[in-house]
């Protein structure tokens, strides 16, 4: 029986023009929207000493919580070898209750590609101003995945590993979810997949970048199913989220227009450093009829959860019109 796909957006700085402030009580404001809208999930980067204005994201995600009823948020994705698993597993945790059980931990290394020069990418760059090698960042984030699911359902946890090592440590509350709140992991090449089917319980990636590396989604989306074979996981227990970038505008060079602007003061911070010709020609800018199409093709593979990212300054606006002319083509 073919899944129905349900559809999430991301929750960008809502800012209406370049020169505003971020204000957090606009974007409770756009949680609330896309709440009562019926969108499936919120989701949100997360970034710790990237050069653009954010927010803690999983305090804000306990914000949210308190403001919404029925959507689920998730983390697109979190950059996980950064942090301490146990003081992760309790922030997690806390997230988990105040929203009771509508939390989904998307977690990821970091991503970034290098793009030439002898600078830092703002990827690199996070990892040395914290202190962490780059090139530990798999095996630190393998670590952390384990730990989090032993500090969630064991009575007593140990754990002894390269990088992180502990022994009784007696974690409470438990998770609102049970066993734990769903772990997806994104990321686009083999190795990501290999992860996702190895700790995870989804797979957040994108599909469009996942089918440039290997030819196409159809094969993109054979060897996840691979990797779950080989971990004897079953499809019908793994969840499947992909991504898809959108400005909804009938006039195709405004909607392009404003993206490229919107893309360009993101400083090479988000979604992997990608240029924006990359964003262009999977993207869907311009008329609905453009979104509604492309959401339909990706309905077809017969994913669980689309994630709109709108690149565009005024987010009110373009759920607005995503709610009016996208989602009643696609629900």
């Amino acid at each position: 029986m073919k899944r129905a796909m349900e559809i999430g957006v991301g929750l960008w700085d809502p800012r209406v023009s370049p020169e505003e402030e971020v204000d957090p009580w606009r974007m409770l404001e756009v949680a609330e929207m896309a709440d009562q809208m019926g969108f499936s999930y919120l989701a949100m980067p997360d970034r710790v000493s990237r050069p653009i204005p954010r927010f803690d994201t999983l305090t804000l995600m306990a914000a949210l919580a308190l403001k919404t009823k029925k959507i689920r948020f998730l983390t697109h994705v979190f950059v996980t070898p950064l942090r301490q698993p146990i003081e992760l597993a309790r922030r997690i945790v806390t997230v988990d209750h105040l929203s009771a059980g509508r939390f989904v931990f998307g977690a990821g290394l970091g991503g970034g590609e290098k793009v030439g020069g002898p600078d830092l990418t703002v990827y690199q760059k996070e990892f040395v101003d914290l202190g962490i090698d780059i090139r530990e960042r798999a095996l630190r984030t393998d670590e952390i995945l384990q730990i989090l699911k032993k500090l969630w359902t064991e009575p007593v946890a140990s754990f002894e590993g390269r990088f992180y090592s502990f022994k009784n440590v007696v974690f409470e509350p438990k998770p609102f979810q049970k066993p734990h709140p769903p772990i997806w992991v994104g990321g686009n090449t083999d190795a990501a997949m290999k992860r996702a089917a190895k700790f995870g319980d989804g797979w957040a990636g994108s599909l469009e970048n996942a089918a440039a590396r290997v030819g196409s989604a159809q094969e993109a989306l054979r060897r996840l199913g691979e990797f779950l074979r080989e971990q004897r996981r079953s499809r019908e227990d793994f969840h499947i989220s992909t991504t898809l970038r959108a400005h909804i505008d009938p006039d195709q060079g405004k909607a392009l227009e404003e993206a490229k602007t919107f893309w360009a003061m993101q400083r090479g911070s988000t979604e992997g450093n990608r240029p924006f010709n990359l964003k262009e020609s999977f993207a869907a800018y311009g008329p609905a009829e453009i979104a509604v199409e492309k959401i339909q093709e990706l309905k077809e593979l017969g994913l669980d959860s689309l994630i709109l990212y709108v690149h565009a300054f005024d987010l009110r606006v373009q759920l607005q019109r995503i709610e009016r002319e996208v989602l009643p083509k696609v629900l």
